[in-house]
């Protein structure tokens, strides 16, 4: 009877121990910093004897390996051959082609290596394979609306397509091998056979396809199917088997990758790509997500020595439920806990409050502990109860223990709150459970009060077969992650993470962890007041149990809703943004042959005055359509996360003399009051953004006027004092004496496609001038702000932080007139008139380029669509391409990649003509070989500019007295200036002196009633703020001043 009545209360304390929500599990150990790379001495001599190696990789598949803008290689691949190189201390060299020629060059042994190379059996006579530096999983992508696919099997009746010669060509004829695969070139070429149906399916790696899919907006398209396999995906270095050393030392780097550089690389390249993240992504917000970005590096504190919660075992690592859960949510979240060591609580506090420690990966909150820690909500929960030696009878309740000395961990909840709540016991407080296990076992205490689970591990442990639980206490440990109170963001992401552990992982966590055992005597007398402590207990607890899991399973549907709405919300979203980026290039389109054809009207010899003006009006109504059509772009471009800071060097009084010199004429329209306020410290030269800077300024120069009906408007611009973090500060303040904006309309202010009521009522702007400049300030470095009262006025203010430059920028090159035609004598090698090849799907933006060229004598031909324009140049070897990029039967990409892989293909200059200003689309348009890339609607300066610097050309002006201008004009000498007023030269040299470029480019063109040339090479001076070049000119011998 006594062992039946034994075995029901050890029961019942292992179901009461379940029914509290413990979970217990083992942790692998995390990956720690690697050592030096363990080289031997043959090889130290081969690496010393090869310093270089060459590997050939394929140059179109981003984001693994690719060119960028400037047709350098990028990429996931190329980033961690990068490193590996970096750790053997040699230099890979690329040869980048496509694939099918890369794989060949390994395969001849032309080369050392082929990067993201997979092991395939024909491969292994010619190649030896190292590890996987990356492992990423396949994906089928289909048509949106195709029926859903659960296995690679169903896709056996489907035409899919596969690069030709890789690995995915292989595993796909495994499962459905009487498929008739479609060997494809690139996977633009596949996904765009989806897309026209020409092919039902795509088969390749996750992150290169939907890389493609979002830079090229195939928007009719979805991942069907998520494919894991062993090797492929497996991203290898396949390197030439004729040398040994070269496989052992690329293996023995790439095993020396540590953790941290693995997710420094993927954060960078995979943000939109990381498939367990999108598998098992929660439902974090934007700024969340941000948040984690920003934060890849969490320190953790964990007791070690706590088990089987949380411990250090023999070698180091840490053990136990609170790191099966952070493992859980490393993987979740994508990062990386580092855990700091310390010998007990009480060394992890001190290092806490040192600022060490970001957080503790299992606490009890306390009222102490709460005002410096955030918690979680508990997700783990463990009844506290009293240990004795066996003798001692059953404790009752907290007051038995007044006045005996009772043992407890320093630091651990329980200390405080028997402190707190029982003062008249006699604390004891032990560095550890085993101590105070060990002043029970000794008598120099009465009893040891602690965890549970913990201490009944520790009596094992120890062989303490004298010690038994003599009571219950009113405490448990609720545990819960505990972060630094000025990190809100994390607490909240954690208890995101936490939510989402199912209760089947809960459950098998528990049955690797819960061992306890009682087989050291019990007190039966005391069985009978346990069981009616224990059996209420349960019962209490059973109930509790049913109406948390009705309320976890409420929460969880409430989360798969919002969840829902999230991808519905981003959905919409992503749908609005391929909406209004291919909205804009349509419209871009007949937008560029309106100003087009405006630009040859004004070019026209025999245009009257009065349709001159015309013309300028259809041409300035075109440019305020096309800065409208540029701000919805930019904000689609910033919501989709696009628009980059390009900095520059330039010269800032330059900038704010053009900008003040607009805002005075806007202002005096109106009979207002401009004032602009500039600090005697600025700086004369910044590195940032300097278009964005500009759009800024006008944006809220131009507003303040615009709502401003009398008074004035002001621009202050100071220095700020210079930091360690910020040598250099700017602020600038708008400030006006308008309308002014309601109290309930500021917190709007900043919203897209919202106007304030006086915004209303003047009907002007699309309501995005003010959410872009917000979002271009934030880019560097800052944030605009503002204040108002209705009836008194309205302030911006901005703070941005660019670089310090010393020097000036390089020039930005001479204004050029109105061209004519070329300056005689200049012909190709092959003919007397340069070949022009013009090739646009619509006439009249084709026309438009077609009369630009036979205006200055181009022997000119027309095609309408890629397949025609491989006619064209295999006929008639064009010297210069202008190339339109979206187009039927073949587009400008394809047709591109096709000429320049030609045998003549290398001397045919191809200048891209394209409605988009996507920054992706750039990068992809000149990694397929285009040798320019000029944006619609463009102006026929840029593109008789572009012309000129391709093909060497030097043009005949109009207006010009001497009608030939090259490049570089001859440099002037004093004697040039004979003949210019002397007062029109101390107007020039006080300018030069202060740096003023508008009164500088005024005077200049006084200038050009005297002497043409010399106006003109003032102007280029002017332009390139080569102030002290003017000055010294001035100051010549033989200049009379």
């Amino acid at each position: 009877m006594n062992k039946i009545l034994k075995i029901f209360l050890i029961f019942m304390l292992v179901s009461f121990f379940v029914a509290s929500n413990l979970v217990l599990a083992k942790s692998a150990p995390l990956a720690q910093e690697s050592p030096p790379i363990p080289l031997t001495p043959e090889e130290l001599d081969w690496l010393q004897k090869h310093p270089v190696l060459t590997l050939s990789v394929d140059d179109g598949n981003p984001p693994l390996n690719f060119r960028d803008a400037q047709g350098e290689l990028t990429g996931i691949s190329i980033d961690y051959m990068k490193l590996i190189a970096q750790k053997l201390g040699i230099t890979f060299e690329f040869e980048g082609s496509t694939w099918s020629e890369a794989l060949q060059k390994g395969l001849d042994h032309q080369v050392d290596g082929v990067v993201n190379a997979s092991i395939k059996e024909d491969r292994l006579p010619y190649l030896n394979f190292s590890e996987p530096y990356l492992v990423l999983p396949q994906a089928l992508v289909t048509l949106k609306d195709a029926p859903p696919i659960s296995n690679l099997n169903q896709a056996c009746d489907l035409r899919v397509a596969i690069i030709a010669n890789s690995i995915r060509v292989g595993l796909f004829e495994e499962y459905c091998p009487e498929n008739q695969i479609i060997e494809i070139e690139n996977l633009d070429e596949g996904l765009k056979m989806i897309s026209e149906g020409n092919a039902d399916a795509l088969f390749d790696e996750l992150a290169v396809v939907q890389y493609i899919i979002e830079e090229s907006f195939f928007s009719n398209l979805k991942i069907a199917l998520l494919f894991y396999a062993q090797e492929e995906g497996s991203s290898r270095l396949g390197l030439r088997n004729d040398s040994p050393e070269l496989l052992s030392v690329i293996n023995k780097a790439i095993a020396a990758i540590t953790e941290e550089e693995h997710r420094a690389i993927r954060l960078e390249w995979l943000r939109m790509s990381e498939t367990v993240a999108s598998q098992r992504e929660l439902p974090l917000t934007a700024d969340e997500k941000a948040w984690l970005a920003a934060h890849p590096l969490i320190w953790v504190a964990s007791d070690p020595q706590w088990a089987p919660i949380e411990f250090v075992d023999a070698q180091g690592e840490f053990h136990g439920i609170a790191i099966e859960y952070l493992k859980y949510l490393q993987s979740a979240l994508g990062i990386q806990f580092e855990f700091v060591k310390g010998s007990s609580m009480q060394e992890l506090f001190a290092m806490f409050q040192d600022g060490r420690i970001d957080m503790f990966s299992a606490l009890s909150e306390t009222p102490n502990r709460a005002e410096q820690l955030l918690f979680t909500e508990p997700y783990l929960s463990t009844p506290i109860v009293i240990f004795t030696q066996q003798d001692i009878t059953y404790v009752g309740s907290m007051d038995e223990l007044n006045g005996l000395n009772v043992a407890v961990v320093d630091g651990y909840a329980i200390h405080e709150w028997l402190l707190s709540d029982y003062p008249e016991i006699q604390v004891i407080p032990v560095p550890d459970i085993q101590s105070g296990l060990e002043l029970v076992q000794t008598g120099k205490a009465f009893a040891f009060v602690g965890n549970l689970v913990t201490t009944s591990y520790y009596i094992q442990e120890t062989g303490y077969t004298n010690l038994k639980v003599a009571g219950d206490t009113p405490y448990a440990n609720d545990l819960s992650m505990a972060v630094r109170n000025d990190w809100p963001e994390l607490v909240q992401i954690l208890q995101k993470a936490l939510d989402s552990i199912s209760e089947e992982e809960r459950s098998a966590i528990v049955q690797n962890w819960v061992s306890i055992k009682y087989e050291h005597g019990f007190d039966y007398s005391l069985l009978w007041k346990i069981g009616i402590v224990v059996i209420p207990i349960f019962m209490l607890i059973f109930y509790w149990n049913r109406r948390l899991t009705s309320e976890i399973r409420r929460r969880e549907q409430a989360e798969i809703e919002l969840l829902n709405a999230k991808e519905l919300a981003e959905a919409a979203n992503q749908a609005k943004s391929t909406f209004l980026a291919h909205m804009s290039h349509e419209l871009r389109t007949p937008l560029n042959t309106i100003l087009g054809y405006a630009q040859l009207l004004k070019r026209a010899p025999d245009m009257p005055p009065e349709r001159l003006d015309d013309v300028s009006a259809i041409a300035r109504s075109g440019e305020h359509l096309l800065s409208l059509i540029n701000d919805i772009l930019e904000l689609s471009k910033i919501e989709a996360g696009r628009m980059v800071l390009e900095p520059e060097t330039f010269n800032l009084p330059g900038l704010l003399d053009g900008i003040e010199e607009m805002m005075h004429i806007q202002a005096e329209s109106k009979n207002l009051q401009f004032r602009a306020i500039r600090a005697p410290d600025l700086p004369a030269y910044l590195k940032t953004d300097e278009r964005k800077l500009r759009q800024v300024l006008l944006n809220l120069l131009s507003n303040a006027i615009k709502f401003t009906e009398q008074g004035r408007v002001t621009l202050r611009i100071e220095s700020l004092a210079p930091t360690e973090e910020y040598p250099l500060g700017l602020r600038f303040e708008i400030e006006d004496t308008g309308l002014g904006v309601a109290p309930e309309e500021m917190e709007h202010l900043f919203e897209p496609f919202v106007q304030t009521s006086s915004g209303q009522n003047l009907r002007e702007g699309t309501g995005l001038g003010l959410p872009i400049s917000r979002d271009f300030v934030r880019m560097m470095g800052g944030d605009l702000t503002a204040s108002s009262q209705l009836g008194v006025g309205t302030t911006f203010r901005f703070e941005i932080h660019p670089q310090v430059v010393e020097s000036e920028p390089l020039a930005n090159g001479l204004a050029i007139p109105q061209v004519i035609r070329l300056v005689p004598g200049q012909r190709p090698s092959d003919g007397e008139t340069y070949r022009i090849l013009v090739v646009d799907d619509h006439d009249d933006g084709r026309t438009v380029v077609v009369r630009l060229m036979e205006t200055i004598g181009m022997s000119v031909r027309e095609a309408r669509n890629g397949q025609e324009a491989l006619d064209q140049f295999e006929e008639w070897q064009p010297h210069l391409i202008w190339m339109d990029m979206r187009m039927p039967v073949m587009d400008g990409l394809e047709a591109t990649r096709k000429i320049k892989a030609a045998p003549q293909g290398t001397k045919t200059i191809v200048v891209a003509l394209t409605a988009s200003s996507l920054e992706e689309e750039y990068q992809k348009i000149m990694a397929s070989g285009c040798d320019e890339f000029v944006r619609k609607p463009f102006k026929d300066a840029v593109i008789f500019e572009t012309l000129a610097k391709l093909l060497n050309l030097t043009y005949v002006y109009a207006d010009l007295e001497e009608n030939m201008v090259s490049a570089a004009l001859p440099a002037l000498a004093a004697e040039d200036l004979l003949g210019i007023p002397v007062e029109l030269l101390q107007k020039l040299r006080s300018d030069a002196k202060i740096g003023h470029i508008s009164g500088l480019e005024k005077t200049v063109e006084e200038i050009t009633r005297y002497n043409q040339r010399v106006a003109s090479s003032l102007l280029k001076m002017t332009q390139r703020y080569d102030y002290q070049g003017i000055l010294a000119l001035l100051l010549e011998e033989g200049t009379e001043l």
